[in-house]
């Protein structure tokens, strides 16, 4: 009895490493289905690559590598001795062999370089793979066919949205900073010569300073991360409508419709918190005399800046994956149960 309680929990250890390790297939890209702009490093003047995109697809990925010549046969993942192998053996069916080729433009030239599509298993780590020469292939050359190259991936940053032409003045503008913990009440922009800057009201007093720039975004970053000069100190306090007191701020606005990034100094945890602040060039209402900034529309949340000592650390990881985990025990449960029924029947 002992031993086959002991090949059921086996069978179930078995199938749930397997359930699970297919469920993370490819979690550390981070990426949903789609396909992504990367840069990619090889730290070498004769394998250069010139464009790169990633696919994700049912939590597969494969890289498209545009090289900047047309002189590989193929691509392979893995080692020389591998390949080595590979060639001896005849077996060309793990190499990623040229797909065509594309004109680019370098240096005012045109020139044109062929494309390929491998596989990827991780992007967090240098992906290392072998090129064959085309030449020393046709020639039999395997001293001089192969070459070990390393592939790093790093994704593009957005590009960002063109900030809208706005004549010289004063408005009214909406500001989202996706957090409850951070939250504008109110938001005047001022744009004079072309440059941007905007008084916004925060909802309490919990911020020491803010900072335009990006910071530590687990928040670690000890004050003196953030130079005195560059610390922006609250230039006012008012009152709110429900009687509380609000900083009110003068801030650098680099563009509007895009997130920009901020730091904000806890007064209570005396660190800083990556945050953000997008202003809405669609909300923008010239400001007349005696005109007031609008809001973000919505109440004041419990537990904001006058009281940043609730502030929590973000999540790590992402719910579903909890669900998914249950999920693959209960029906593992569930067929062991059923062994364990049919064997005692």
């Amino acid at each position: 009895m002992k031993k086959f309680t002991k090949r059921i929990l086996m069978v179930v250890m078995a199938m749930t490493m397997i359930m699970s390790s297919a469920v993370m297939a490819f979690a550390d890209t981070a990426l949903t289905d789609g396909t992504y702009d990367y840069t990619v490093e090889t730290g070498e003047k004769m394998f250069k690559v010139i464009d790169a995109s990633v696919t994700v697809k049912d939590g597969k990925a494969s890289a498209t590598l545009l090289l900047s010549g047309t002189s590989y046969y193929a691509l392979v993942p893995g080692t020389i001795d591998d390949v080595k192998a590979d060639y001896e053996a005849e077996d060309e069916s793990g190499w990623y062999k040229a797909e065509g080729t594309k004109e680019y433009t370098s240096d005012g030239e045109t020139k044109t370089g062929a494309y390929y599509t491998i596989p990827l298993e991780s992007l967090d780590q240098p992906v290392s793979l072998v090129s064959v020469s085309k030449k020393y292939y046709d020639e039999g050359n395997v001293e001089k066919m192969f070459y070990q190259r390393t592939l790093t991936f790093t994704e593009k940053a957005e590009e960002p949205a063109p900030t809208p032409a706005v004549k010289d003045g004063t408005y009214n503008v909406n500001v989202e900073t996706g957090n409850k913990m951070f939250k504008v009440v109110d938001a005047t922009l001022t744009v004079k010569d072309g440059q941007m800057t905007a008084l916004i009201t925060l909802s309490g007093t919990g911020y020491e300073y803010l900072y335009a720039g990006k910071v530590n975004a687990e928040n670690t970053d000890a004050l003196d991360t953030v130079a005195a000069e560059d610390r922006i100190a609250p230039c006012a306090t008012v009152t709110g409508e429900d009687g509380g007191e609000q900083y009110q701020y003068e801030i650098p606005v680099s563009a509007l419709d895009t997130a920009l990034d901020f730091g904000a100094f806890s007064k209570n945890k005396q660190v800083w918190y990556a945050r953000t602040l997008t202003f809405d060039s669609a909300s923008l209402t010239a400001v007349t005399d005696g005109g007031q900034g609008t809001t973000t529309g919505g109440e004041t949340a419990a537990g904001s800046e006058s009281g940043a000592d609730t502030e929590k650390a973000p999540k790590t990881g992402d719910e579903s994956d909890i669900m998914i985990y249950a999920l693959i025990a209960i029906a593992a449960g569930g067929m062991a149960a059923a062994v364990y029924r049919k064997k005692n029947a």
